[in-house]
């Protein structure tokens, strides 16, 4: 049976059984490397594929995607002239689409949206939960950036025309209702708010706590200084009253004042 690191390290002879039994026998101290090592046996299998150099660099920024989150996968392919949103694109205008690669205007919004908001909200970004709603956000940049393009295109008048049947003389019937990119619009907004409040009372919370931690530790060095400060102020006040006693004439029995 497999007890440490090093005996299920090798997948020619150990099957996932085997870790499994092993990881169930071990104790909370180190399980988050036996996982991590489950997931790497899992890649091992891919190791004899037949990859060129060209290829192992496709598949390590595919990787390297992956690690930036969800949201990457979202941008768009350039398909030149079969792009929806090719009237608003400088590069198809010019004949200078990377055709079958990234958009690269979809590229920039992205970019520049994890960068803001991983700034704005100082998110750790080994902090995972919190990366993924970040990365939420950024898809709805994506998607609220194509309603932006739609609208401005195709519905500026923020209406669409809907056909809803065809009369008796064979003409089409159609009606006009709020574009549907506006209303996709509202609805990512509202997606957007939501999760920005719950990344925000996350930070709210950490706030509170870290003031109340600082609070539990000054408490004591406050209560110290303060009784010192009340001490040295008695021992100022005691020391100047004997001063004036010692400076004042002294009085005899019948409350006459005498010099000595």
């Amino acid at each position: 049976m497999a007890n440490n690191i090093k005996d299920i390290t090798a997948p020619e002879d150990k099957n996932l059984g085997d870790v499994i039994t092993a990881l169930a026998t071990t104790t909370h101290k180190g399980r988050l490397d036996r996982v991590r090592n489950v997931l790497s046996l899992r890649m091992n299998q891919y190791n004899d594929l037949p990859l060129t150099a060209q290829e192992v660099g496709a598949l390590a920024k595919s990787f390297a995607n992956v690690e930036v989150g969800t949201s990457t996968g979202l941008v768009l392919i350039c398909s030149k002239a079969k792009c929806l949103y090719r009237d608003r694109c400088i590069l198809f205008k010019n004949d200078k689409c990377p055709e079958d690669k990234e958009c690269l205007h979809e590229n920039k919004v992205l970019t520049y949206a994890l960068d803001q908001y991983l700034q704005s909200l100082e998110v750790d970004i080994n902090n995972y939960p919190e990366l993924v709603l970040v990365n939420q956000l950024v898809e709805y940049e994506l998607l609220e950036h194509r309603c932006n393009a739609i609208l401005s295109f195709e519905h500026g008048d923020l209406k669409q025309e809907i056909i809803i049947g065809i009369d008796k003389r064979g003409e089409v019937v159609s009606t006009e209702q709020v574009s549907y990119a506006l209303e996709i619009k509202d609805s990512i907004f509202k997606k957007k708010l939501v999760i920005l409040q719950e990344l925000t009372a996350t930070r709210k919370e950490k706030y509170k706590k870290q003031a109340a931690l600082k609070e539990s530790k000054e408490g004591p060095a406050k209560v110290i200084s303060s009784i010192k400060s009340d001490l040295d102020k008695m021992l100022r006040q005691q020391q100047e009253l004997e001063e004036r006693e010692t400076a004042s004439p002294l009085a005899d029995e019948d409350g006459v004042y005498s010099e000595e």
